[in-house]
């Protein structure tokens, strides 16, 4: 056969390379593509071979001209044959894939990946593709990504630089660091780059120039060395971690929790400090523990911060140790009475009163506020069980009011506003849930304060968004509201939308209309949505229109009622007036 030759070859005898690293296309491209090949064919001949046991040709360039040639429905396509070998056809895969604009990097990270393999070392990928060595070796770290991050790259949920960084760590861990980066409600992209690489230096690599044991101790676990050579330390890969804060961080959090566990051994069988794990450890770490952590910062009276170990000064305390059982951190102690006596004597050199807020004065405080705290809340359970018993007493208008001042000081925000500027109210910023309880408080008929009840519980459970996905019901309060006044909202929907489509086409409009000249204004009252007022609206007049907008009212009674009310008198107020 001779070395290379051009054909016209069938598309149906045509098939893709099985060792083809190249796994994504757009579909949408795709379709493009197929579009322009119905109009002037193939421009470009594909490349292929014959291969034993197969009657047709094996496609080595060309598998996305291949699969748009099928969608265009194209009988055949042009086609250079030529003697290649497996590797000439991944090598110039790879070439030719890294010339395009947008690569995408998970295939090249396992075409890279299939070169190493096969003998090729990342200096002579780079000469290859004519790359970095850095742009090569990150490409070839992707490939540690767990099965997760992959889709999540895949998927567009994180960024490439993101993906890079995570990466880094283990990936038995990589899921967890995921989880903590990608927000499961949103379906935009996660944390930004400045943002995840914080998270991940701070919770998943670990600085070793804060490690508890010796970092060139390379008997301390055989099997892991010294630190100092280990190509999981970022001093080690600068190709890998150019951006990488500190030289000297791990990023094996397995590897170096193994070490943690070995010191801690050695630690407890010496028997020289008191070591402390367990339950007993994390009594000692907690917040009101009578200790303090060695490394830990407090404050002077000069706003200063010092650290604990520099502020006892050689003079140390015994040092008890402490095991978190999160972490494995091995965390060094001091009793706090040592640290607040170190701070009283430094006062006393200044001439300065000692602190009376000592940590056992700060402790009888303590003790004594929890206290008070369980007798009032003990109290508090009194006189609900107490109040529930004498409730049937209490006239339901009252126990009514009671409930919507209740809900209304406990509505969101943006619904509290709604409600006031439905009204008519003015409303001050910061005075919002002021506002509000002055509404209910001074309505003057049960029908109003019944209806505030029914405007916030359905304004807390509205459809307000249409989400993908969302059945757009609403919640039980919403629903349930509409059943208990008789409103359609199905109905209401279908005539705003007719509306709509009639102001679009011109036919109408949803806007507030100008009375023509020489005619009587048109009296727009308010809707009534409790199904307390008569005739449906809510000064109880008879009208031909009605509106839910307070804007669109014309009405001076219905706006009067939406608006500020003399207060209602109670039932003792009555009882005194009537006595007067």
């Amino acid at each position: 056969m001779e070395q290379e030759q051009i054909i016209q070859a069938p598309v149906g005898k045509c098939r893709l390379a099985p060792n083809n690293y190249r796994r994504r296309f757009d579909q949408k491209k795709l379709e493009e593509l197929a579009a322009s090949m119905r109009k002037v064919h193939v421009l470009e001949p594909l490349v292929g071979r014959v291969v034993k046991g197969f009657d047709g040709w094996e496609i080595a360039f060309g598998s996305r001209r291949l699969r748009a040639a099928g969608i265009a429905g194209l009988e055949t396509v042009p086609l250079i044959v030529r003697e290649l070998s497996d590797d000439d056809v991944l090598e110039t895969q790879i070439i030719e894939n890294s010339m395009r604009e947008d690569p995408d990097p998970l295939d090249e990270a396992d075409g890279f990946a299939e070169l190493v393999k096969r003998g090729r070392d990342a200096q002579a990928i780079a000469d290859k593709i004519g790359r970095s060595i850095g742009y090569v070796v990150q490409r070839l770290k992707l490939c540690d990504l767990s099965k997760e991050a992959r889709k999540a790259l895949d998927e567009e949920k994180i960024t490439l630089a993101v993906a890079l960084l995570l990466a880094r760590i283990p990936a038995k861990l990589q899921p967890e660091a995921l989880d903590e980066l990608v927000d499961d409600y949103d379906d935009e992209r996660c944390a930004t780059l400045a943002v995840a690489k914080k998270l991940l230096e701070t919770n998943y690599l670990l600085r070793l120039d804060q490690a508890p044991f010796d970092i060139t101790d390379a008997k301390l676990v055989a099997k892991a060395g010294s630190c100092t050579v280990c190509p999981k330390r970022t001093g080690q890969q600068r190709e890998l971690f150019p951006d990488a804060a500190r030289a000297d961080l791990c990023t094996d959090p397995v590897c170096y929790r193994t070490k943690l566990d070995a010191l801690w051994k050695i630690r407890v069988k010496s028997g020289t400090q008191p070591c402390l794990d367990g339950k007993e450890a994390q009594k000692a770490l907690g917040y009101s523990s009578s200790y303090e952590k060695l490394n830990a910062e407090r404050y002077l009276d000069s706003g200063k911060r010092i650290e604990v170990r520099k502020l006892l000064g050689t003079d140390l305390p015994e040092i008890t140790l402490a095991r978190d059982e999160g972490s494995g951190a091995i965390v060094e102690l001091v009793p706090k009475r040592a640290v607040e006596a170190a701070i009283d004597a430094g006062r006393k050199a200044q001439g300065k009163r000692p602190n009376p807020d000592s940590h056992d004065a700060y402790k009888a405080r303590q003790k004594a506020a929890d206290r008070k705290l369980k007798l009032r809340r003990q109290a508090i359970r009194v006189a609900i069980e107490q109040a529930v018993t004498k409730a049937p007493k209490v006239a339901l208008p009252d126990v009514l009011e009671l409930v919507v001042r209740a809900f209304a000081a406990r509505a969101w925000n943006e619904v509290q506003r709604d409600v006031l500027e439905r009204r008519g109210v003015k409303v001050k910023t910061g005075e919002i849930e002021r506002q509000l309880l002055k509404l209910v408080r001074d309505m003057k008929t049960d029908a109003e304060v019944a209806g505030m009840g029914i405007e916030l519980a359905m304004r807390a459970g509205a459809p307000w968004h249409m989400n993908a996905g969302s059945s757009g019901a609403g919640s039980e309060y919403w629903r349930d509201g509409l059943a208990l006044v008789g409103v359609d909202f199905a109905a209401i929907e279908k005539t705003v939308a007719e509306q709509a489509k009639a102001k679009k086409a011109g036919k109408g409009s949803l806007a507030k209309s100008t009375p023509a000249k020489g005619r009587k204004r048109e009296v727009i009252h308010l809707s009534d949505l409790t199904g307390l007022g008569k005739h449906g609206t809510a000064c109880g007049a008879p009208g031909t229109k009605a509106s839910t907008r307070l804007s669109d009212v014309t009405c001076a009674n219905c706006r009067h009622a939406a608006g500020g009310q003399p207060k209602r008198a109670t039932k003792a107020a009555r009882k005194r007036k009537a006595r007067a």
